[in-house]
């Protein structure tokens, strides 16, 4: 690998077992482009998860960091970055399915675009149960000056598929990259980041298939 890359996601016990078992499968099928994934678990978690992320190790570098309690996400995700050790983040939901090739594709990226950009990302398929329904497109803006001029009016990174340096999340006062803003976390970092002239840039390729509600 030309970049070292470490995955950052957490698990919780509302999340659903068998979508957890699958996303940590999609990042298997990955396993050649990443260098680690640093998972924490926030708070008691069922048997079958638990099962899952042993299963897991036997193809993955997987850093498992067990949480007594849920102490919310912003918190957990900042913990995982804490724990991390590579030159780019990367960050996954734990019901969300990777495509296969998403992680050779970050590689090539980040080595075309990465010392010009901090925070990369793309598009996505959401996708109600049958992932094969994959219909809806969430499209995000592409070049940084369309990205600042839409932050106001709606969330401009898809934060499922972002992508970032973890040098910059040195870059803290209070050592929290993540704001303490559970179900806002993401857009209240790329308000902080921008307003900190770090630059931004999305890809109209779809790498990862999110799950939505009915």
């Amino acid at each position: 690998m030309e970049f070292t890359v470490s995955v950052i996601m957490t698990v919780y016990e509302g999340d659903d077992d068998l979508h957890f078992k699958e996303a940590l499968k999609s990042l298997i099928f990955n396993k050649d482009f990443i260098s680690e994934i640093v998972l924490v678990r926030n708070g008691n978690i069922s048997s079958s998860k638990i099962q899952s992320i042993k299963d897991s190790k036997r193809y993955l570098n997987l850093k498992e960091i067990i949480l007594e309690q849920n102490i919310g996400l912003s918190k957990a995700l900042n913990i995982a970055i804490q724990r991390a050790s590579s030159d780019w983040l990367v960050r996954f939901d734990s019901d969300d399915l990777c495509l296969s090739n998403r992680f050779e594709f970050i590689q090539k990226k980040i080595l075309k675009y990465g010392t010009q950009y901090d925070v990369l990302g793309t598009f996505i398929n959401e996708f109600i149960d049958e992932k094969k329904d994959r219909s809806m497109i969430r499209k995000v803006p592409l070049e940084f000056e369309q990205i600042k001029s839409r932050l106001f009016q709606m969330n401009p990174m898809n934060h499922v598929t972002v992508f970032y340096k973890r040098s910059i999340t040195f870059d803290n006062e209070d050592e929290s990259f993540y704001p303490y803003i559970d179900g806002f976390e993401d857009y209240a970092l790329w308000v902080k980041l921008i307003s900190k002239g770090y630059k931004f840039r999305n890809f109209s390729d779809i790498t990862v298939l999110v799950r939505v509600g009915n």
